[in-house]
Order: C-alpha cells, then structure tokens, then sequence
C-alpha cells in the first residue's frame, strides 16, 4: 500500500474538523468507514461503535489504533452569572484551553459556540 502525503494530509485535515466530542463520534466513525470503503477495503463495527478494518497480509498480525474522540469538557452546572462550570474530559490542564474557541454540543443537537475562560 503506498499512500500520498497530500492525501494523507488532506483526509487527516477533514477528519480532525469533524466535531468528535466524546460520546459524539458517530459522524466521524461515519467519514471513516466511506472512506474505507471508497479504497476497497470493508469496514467492520463494534457494538460500541469502533470502526475497524482487517487488511491481511504475511507474516506476524499488526494492529493500528487511535481515538476518534476530541478532548473536550462536559457542563457541569449553569452559574448564576449564567456562565458555564464545565469539567474536562482527557488529559489536559485547563489553563491551557484558556481563550480557546468551543462548541457546546447539547442532547437534542443543538451546538453554541463560545470561549473558554477560566476565571
């Protein structure tokens, strides 16, 4: 199998714009198994919802694996100042999303954009 970097490159740069908050995977797992399927191969689906795809081939099985999920932060109460608590999701520190730009996914999916701050 012999890939292009452009590519690669360019379905690696679609993929990451897909809002992939965890517990909100399956457009992304979605983009995955078209894409797999366009270049020939079958894609196969946990009852999780995982997308998977066996390649075949010689010699000893190899396995590649990667989250689809984005760190994100869940919202934990609304503030009296009718701002956001929010706890994160993964391993990262809060001041380092401070002034970051987000999106708020919400159960019935709408989305609100916002910024992150921390004080």
């Amino acid at each position: 199998m012999n890939f292009e970097r452009e590519y690669v490159v360019e379905k690696l740069v679609d993929l990451v714009k897909i809002p992939s908050p965890s517990g909100f995977t399956e457009k992304a797992i979605e983009y995955i198994g078209k894409e797999l399927l366009r270049m020939g191969f079958e894609p196969q689906y946990t009852n999780k919802g995982a997308c998977y795809v066996c390649i075949g081939g010689e010699g000893s099985p190899v396995t590649f694996a990667a989250h689809v999920d984005t760190l994100g932060a869940m919202v934990k109460s609304l503030k009296p100042n009718c701002r956001l608590e929010i706890t994160p999701i993964g391993g990262y520190m809060m001041n380092s999303v401070e002034g970051e730009n987000c999106e708020i996914h919400t159960k019935n999916g709408k989305v609100y954009t916002g910024t992150i701050q921390t004080v």
